[in-house]
């Protein structure tokens, strides 16, 4: 597994705090709209960052 699991305890314990993102997300989307997400992804003009919320279906 080479650097793997101790390469992961930094992004995976600011993924606990449950940082704040809506000042930097543009769009969110429930999982069953997650097509939308890859369409709306390739408009820059409109989209910089887009969350697929998985705990909403």
């Amino acid at each position: 597994m080479g650097r793997l699991p101790g390469a992961l305890g930094g992004p995976l314990a600011l993924f606990a705090q449950e940082l704040p993102v809506d000042e930097v997300a543009t769009h969110t989307f429930p999982f069953a709209e997650a097509r939308a997400v890859f369409d709306l992804a390739h408009d820059r003009a409109v989209a910089s960052k887009i969350l697929l919320d998985l705990t909403r279906a």
